[in-house]
């Protein structure tokens, strides 16, 4: 018995009933110290107030556990109901004079307190409520007996601060260490545990050292709890606390506010706020203490070890992200959400769409982790695994044990190797799909043939489709039978198709691609594209606009709604503006040649389908005028010679101009910039071939043959790397060597980047070929629909050159009566002869205008944005002067 501990405190009455009771028990009975004398004043920490505790009849009962040990503090806290046990009341501290008796007392009670439990002295505070969730994980306030000496009062008030943590940490972990709150809260909450049991430990001890030393006092027992459990004790209470607070606040706020209303399906960012506070919304609470406490060595390495631990479950998320595209989060922890599929989308999205993998994965933005705030860190997270999983999905692989790889995980998200796990992760993984595409699919051969429908590569069959389809491609669309147009184009590029059974990408795309005449014409769509994004096309929601060009109607056999049948034609409505080429394409290939570069081809097909017309129509037009008898007659009155050579001059120039505009156009713009993406696909396959399919991603030592410490010691880098240096030998100097090799090999190859290199390069068409901004397609649509028109007029003059010649007239009014019957009158030739003149002036006087318009415009734009279409003002200039 210590000698600070008078005897009386403690006895009993001695009932014989009670002793009698107590006989059959294993074990002695103890007297609790919760028992105060009715008139023994409290006091808070923070009022002077008196307080007169109730009397209480509880009898102390020690349980016998698998220990021996029955003297330590946990033991003598379980009570038994024994209402016929009566206690002697605690005396009063200001009865006692003595301090050493006074800091016995206190002592005693404090390891009561510790535990979260009263004692004599050590009460709960008024405000203290069992009942209430809130209160038990705050934890009680206590409150010391006023008459406490001043010295020991400033003491125990420090200590007993412990107690509250360690109550409150205890009602946490039975409230919280739960399912509905995560994985890791519930490693919180073993890691709690865990330190508990350390806690209990020091306070048996403590309690051994308070009956049997008689030099301890309440500052060794302040000092050892400072050092070794009041710090930890702060932080695990604080980080509980801030759990429970984000908890309340998450479970009380409306569902709207969790919401944001701005998310859509098509968005980076999952944006909706969880219910809860778990995952990494747990981490971050940690993460923000680490780094509040980074100048504390003793606390960073705690708080640090602690972080590690309740992450243990969320690396092992991550790792099987990157090693095998699999998510294994059952309570919604993960930083990555797979979209759950609206019924009414689900046709939309489907797993042979582009669009269901590109928004399958998202990054959830509640609860993401620091070392993940950046764009291009999240992006190679959420494209390693999705590549993983569609490569599994084009291999029909479950695991890849069969490559036989060795593959070291990230160990810590506080390892400084973090960022370069995660790349060399996302490198396997975009080889690994790449090596599908390019060896599997022949993903080269299928950008050759869309170079060759699309593109008009190879014309040799796009022309004689023109030729077969000449007469119809040039009339009303409403006033033609689309059907047999279509039946024309498919026997021209069907023929070679229907005895090659290959199954290749480049084969089936050219078996899938689909002719159509649309209502909409190829100036009308564009134009809305631009009106609708400016002329950014790269970020225009081609999603939209692929609904929109599906449920556009195609022009049928019949006449088209809203058309009369009597309706002028107009050059709007003419069938080689409308003509449309679409090539589906299936999983995988859609990733990579998605809608909105597939789109950008079909933009692409229309304009130099209309663009090649034109020229073939021009050309057939000036040879007519330069060799029908008509155009060809000799004893035209020399005026009307002259109408015809001014009328052969103006079409020259306008053959000139079409020329050089589809020279440009071919060779200029697509040939140029197609040669930079067959550098850039050979280079891939020039990689890929030298790579193995599998990958090793160890530590990362081996790969930057540097040494790193486990333990990311600061100086432990540059003596293993002495060390190395001792051991080298060539041998391992050109392993070393090969592997570098590699992965620098390997770092250059991305999906993603191939995706954008190709999508720049139909923009960089579009753009160049004067197609992204409205004031240059604008030029583009006036002039040609001027040379069309002008085609029309050139027919009609030849019809009126036979009405003003009397011999051309009596020849053609008998061989065509029906089509030759106006009068031949002097009045009749004369009113002719004046209207080809004026007509005609228009015409010169409205192309000098476009002209000009056209040249001042594009290069107003190629100075101040793309220098490319100063090559086309140049030459245009060169060949127009004027």
């Amino acid at each position: 018995m210590n000698q600070y501990t008078p005897s009386q405190i403690n006895r009993l009455q001695e009932d014989p009933a009670f002793m009698e009771s107590n006989q059959k028990n294993r074990g002695a009975t103890y007297s609790s110290p919760r028992d105060l004398h009715h008139s023994q004043e409290f006091t808070m920490d923070h009022q002077d107030r008196p307080f007169t505790p109730q009397s209480a009849f509880d009898a102390v009962e020690l349980i016998g556990f698998d220990s021996e040990d029955t003297s330590s503090v946990h033991y003598s806290c379980t009570a038994v109901e024994a209402p016929i046990a009566q206690k002697i009341p605690a005396p009063l501290l200001s009865e006692i004079n003595d301090m050493s008796i006074q800091q016995a007392l206190i002592i005693k009670d404090i390891l009561f307190t510790l535990l979260g439990l009263e004692g004599h002295y050590i009460q709960y505070s008024k405000t203290y409520n069992r009942s209430s969730i809130n209160s038990r994980v705050f934890g009680p306030d206590f409150k010391i007996a006023r008459n406490l000496d001043i010295s020991l009062k400033t003491v125990t008030k420090r200590i007993i601060r412990i107690g509250k943590y360690y109550s409150g940490l205890t009602s946490f972990t039975q409230i919280y260490n739960d399912a509905a709150h995560g994985k890791l809260v519930q490693a919180f909450c073993h890691a709690t545990a865990t330190f508990f049991k350390q806690y209990i430990k020091i306070l048996i001890d403590l309690e051994h050292e308070f009956h049997h030393n008689s030099k301890f006092n309440i500052n060794t027992l302040d000092q050892i709890l400072y050092q070794d459990v009041a710090n930890k004790m702060s932080h695990m209470y604080s980080i509980a606390i801030a759990i429970h607070e984000l908890n309340e606040e998450r479970q009380n706020l409306p569902r709207e506010e969790l919401i944001d209303t701005r998310h859509r399906l098509e968005t980076d960012m999952y944006t909706e706020k969880m219910r809860v506070c778990k995952g990494g919304l747990v981490l971050t609470i940690i993460r923000d203490r680490i780094s509040a406490f980074k100048g504390d060595a003793i606390s960073y390495q705690f708080l640090t070890a602690l972080y590690d631990e309740v992450s243990v479950e969320y690396l092992s998320m991550l790792n099987k992200w990157l090693t095998e595209g699999r998510i294994e989060d059952p309570f919604d922890e993960f930083m990555i959400r797979v979209a759950k599929i609206p019924k009414k989308l689900q046709s939309v999205f489907q797993k042979n769409s582009d669009f269901y993998w590109n928004e399958l994965y998202s990054i959830k933005e509640d609860g993401l982790l620091e070392q993940f705030r950046d764009t291009k860190i999240q992006n190679k997270i959420i494209s390693t695994g999705k590549y993983l999983t569609m490569f599994k999905t084009c291999t029909g692989l479950h695991d890849f044990q069969y490559l036989r790889e060795t593959l070291e995980g990230v160990n810590s998200l506080n390892a400084p190797d973090l960022n370069l796990k995660i790349d060399l992760f996302a490198t396997r993984a975009n080889k690994m799909l790449l090596k599908v595409f390019f060896e599997g699919y022949k993903f080269p051969n299928l950008v050759e043939t869309f170079q060759t429908i699309f593109l008009l590569e190879d014309s040799s069959r796009i022309d004689s489709f023109m030729d077969s389809a000449f007469q119809d491609l040039k009339r009303n669309k409403f006033k033609i039978s689309t059907s047999k147009v279509s039946r024309q184009y498919n026997e021209q590029f069907g023929s070679l198709l229907n005895t090659d059974c290959s199954t290749s990408s480049s084969k089936l795309a050219e078996r899938n691609q689909r002719f159509t005449i649309t209502v909409e014409n190829f100036f009308k769509a564009t134009e809305e594209l631009i009106s609708r994004k400016g002329s950014d096309t790269s970020n225009y929601d081609f999603k939209k606009m692929l609904q929109e060009h599906n449920s556009s109607e195609e022009v049928r056999n019949e006449v088209g709604k809203g058309h009369r049948s009597g309706t002028n034609d107009r050059v709007d409505d003419a069938t080689f503006l409308s003509v449309d080429v679409t090539v589906p394409l299936s999983f995988p290939l859609n990733f990579v040649l998605n809608r909105q570069t597939s789109y950008q081809y079909e933009t692409l097909f229309k304009f130099l389908f209309m663009l090649k017309f034109v020229t073939k129509q021009v050309e057939s037009n000036w040879h007519d005028i330069n060799t029908s008898t008509i155009w060809t007659e000799k004893t035209f009155p020399p005026k009307v010679q002259k109408w015809i050579l001014r009328c052969r001059m103006l079409h020259s120039r306008i053959l000139a101009f079409v020329t050089h505009l589809q020279s440009y156009v071919m060779y200029d713009v697509v040939e140029s910039n197609y040669e930079e993406v067959c550098k850039l696909l050979d280079e891939y396959a020039r990689q890929l071939s030298l790579a193995e399919l599998g990958t090793n991603v160890i530590q990362s030592d081996a790969v930057l043959n540097t040494k790193l410490s486990s333990k990311y010691g600061m100086n432990t880098i540059f003596d293993e790397r002495i060390n190395s240096r001792k051991t080298t030998t060539i041998t391992t100097t050109a392993t070393a060597t090969a592997t570098a090799t590699a992965r620098a090999t390997n770092e250059s190859l991305s999906i993603h980047d191939l995706k954008v290199k190709l999508e720049t390069y139909t923009t960089s068409i579009l753009s160049d070929a004067l197609l992204t901004r409205s004031e240059t397609l604008l030029c583009v649509r006036e002039m040609f629909y001027f040379i069309i028109q002008f085609q029309t007029y050139t027919i009609q003059m030849k019809k009126m050159l036979v009405y003003i010649h009397p011999g051309l007239y009596e020849t053609f009014s008998k061989e065509l009566p029906g089509k030759f019957n106006k009068p031949m009158d002097d009045d009749s030739v004369q009113q002719r002869l004046e209207y080809m003149d004026e007509s005609f002036f228009l015409r010169y006087q409205k192309f000098g205008e476009l002209l000009t318009y056209f040249l001042s415009t594009i290069r107003k734009v190629g100075e101040r944005e793309n220098r490319k279409l100063l090559e086309l003002s140049d030459r245009l200039e060169s060949c127009f002067p004027e």
